[in-house]
């Protein structure tokens, strides 16, 4: 296994100001940790100011949206994002995450796919998984004036702000920072601060954990070894602050265009688009998903045809379009 460097948090800190001049955060980082999702929550309940960023080199207690252990073995990028959410979102709030991940690193020529409903898929392979966890909340007084000295802070550091010149980052070309007509850029769109509390509110933990330079359990990818030292991505503090800016434009995108809109983009990104499925002896085409975050299954049969749903953990996808 190749030797992995320290993360830099200064480094950190300059590429996010760079992607996301609009917002100011916390960076909790650690060697190791049981879980990044818990150590989040912990700082979130002790009067930590929002949005925090919680990175971890390892983790030894790592879990996925299901339960299942997530192994995070030094090398990989380990990371939870806390912030306040619409009250409403629930599982909107994983398919804003992914697809606002999956943009970011597309808009790096890094071909990222969707795998319904918590996982990043490169080249027919897992690239990271989504695991978030919502609590609904009232913000009392003194979470209002975190958050207005959060906004105090943001600005003052903004009019600090020099221009990054050597973050290991390079800009952004026009290119690469064109969508189609349909998915308006969710990074240059600063008509949302995720440092207004939005009410009622939610306080959302968003972990992330993306293969960088692990050795990834099969049918894993790294995209440290995927990249080959091309230039898109040169660092792990690059793709924790690509990471992160990713999460915050999805989340601003579904809060600016709505659920209709989030789910068409999702889904223009999904392995299981007109996938072919069979259900109890049935077979089916996968045709989209409900606001609810269900499976739209398009059943076919003699001269009729039915469409059911079926709820995240219902049904197994594999992680090739074709599986």
């Amino acid at each position: 296994m190749n030797q992995v460097s320290m993360f830099d948090r200064q480094k950190f800190q300059q590429i996010f100001q760079h992607q996301c001049p609009e917002t100011a955060i916390a960076l909790h980082h650690y060697e190791v940790l049981e879980s990044t999702n818990s150590t989040a929550r912990q700082l979130l309940d002790n009067g930590a100011s929002f949005p925090l960023v919680v990175i971890a080199d390892r983790q030894t207690a790592g879990r996925g949206q299901w339960g299942r252990q997530w192994q995070s073995d030094r090398g990989g990028l380990y990371l939870s994002l806390g912030m306040a959410t619409d009250e409403k979102i629930g599982i909107l709030l994983t398919f804003c995450s992914g697809w606002g991940i999956a943009i970011a690193l597309r808009q790096r020529g890094i071909p990222v796919q969707l795998k319904w409903p918590n996982d990043l898929i490169l080249d027919g392979k897992k690239l990271g998984g989504i695991k978030t966890v919502t609590t609904s909340t009232s913000l009392s007084a003194s979470s209002h004036q975190r958050w207005a000295e959060a906004v105090e802070r943001s600005q003052n550091e903004l009019a600090e702000a020099s221009p990054v010149t050597s973050d290991g980052l390079r800009p952004l070309s026009k290119a690469e920072t064109s969508l189609p007509k349909h998915h308006p850029s969710p990074i240059r769109d600063r008509s949302f601060s995720p440092l207004s509390p939005p009410s009622p509110s939610s306080q959302a933990i968003i972990g992330v954990g993306i293969n960088w330079k692990n050795q990834p359990p099969e049918p894993g990818i790294a995209l440290g070894e995927f990249l080959n030292d091309r230039i898109a991505i040169s660092n792990l503090e690059s793709l924790a602050a690509i990471t992160t800016c990713g999460i915050l434009s999805g989340y601003r995108y579904y809060l600016s265009e709505g659920t209709d809109a989030l789910l068409s983009s999702y889904w223009d990104l999904a392995i299981a688009k007109e996938r072919s499925v069979t259900i109890d002896g049935s077979l089916g085409t996968i045709v989209g998903i409900t606001p609810r975050g269900e499976l739209r299954i398009r059943l076919q049969s003699p001269g009729a045809s039915t469409e059911i749903h079926c709820p995240p953990g219902a049904i197994a996808l594999g992680y090739n379009a074709k599986d």
